[in-house]
């Protein structure tokens, strides 16, 4: 008859062969599933925008950058320079479903991209955190929202941009993406000689 100890000893040893190790090498399939679909993303974002740093590398096996919070959640932290960091999170309902949010996601790290364009007066707009500004009374380092009723502004501070005062509402990352997009569409119709269906499918490839 086995001694307690011995007992326990087998016990703890089934349980680390039947739940311990499975469960450890689906987490791990589903680091480097998550891991392709994350670094497929950010070779899109790294083409029109480059000041975006990943932050998301494999050493010895391991990948810097990503959390395990459990195991159907994922956290990969990525970095903006001049702009700060954010989280870039799968939700969890399936482990490895990132590929259902590649939309999603993209327009949020377009959301966080900074960009200057032109408007259709030919004026300097900042596109910057899924906001729209304009210059302040001709000012170089000032900025102020698009919006009339807003008094949201920034400053350039040489390096990057400075929040002065808060916005009275919330970001439209949308807006922004579609500020740049008809921007990009002016300029290409100002320096090229090609249709403008093709243009626009420019255009729609520069982004997506």
């Amino acid at each position: 008859m086995l001694c307690p100890s011995n007992n326990s000893a087998l016990q703890l040893n089934k349980y680390f062969v039947e739940k311990v190790i499975p469960r450890k090498n689906a987490i791990d399939r589903d680091v480097r599933e998550i891991s392709k679909v994350v670094t497929k993303i950010l070779h899109e974002v790294e083409a029109p925008e480059p000041r975006f740093i990943s932050s998301l590398n494999e050493i010895n096996g391991r990948f810097e950058g990503l959390t395990v919070q459990s195991q159907t959640e994922f956290e990969v932290v990525l970095y903006l320079n001049q702009i700060g960091v954010f989280n870039f999170v799968d939700d969890g309902s399936i482990p490895g479903c990132g590929c259902g949010f590649y939309h999603s996601w993209y327009i949020f790290l377009l959301s966080l991209t900074m960009s200057i364009v032109k408007s259709s007066k030919n004026k300097d707009q900042l596109l910057l955190s899924g906001y729209h500004y304009r210059r302040a009374n001709k000012s170089q380092i000032i900025w102020r929202c698009c919006r009339n009723d807003c008094a949201g502004r920034v400053r350039f501070d040489g390096t990057g941009y400075i929040k002065v005062t808060d916005h009275l509402h919330a970001p439209n990352p949308e807006e922004t993406i579609s500020v740049e997009f008809k921007s990009n569409i002016s300029s290409g119709a100002t320096i090229s000689h090609d249709p403008p269906r093709r243009i626009i499918h420019q255009a729609l490839l520069n982004f997506f």
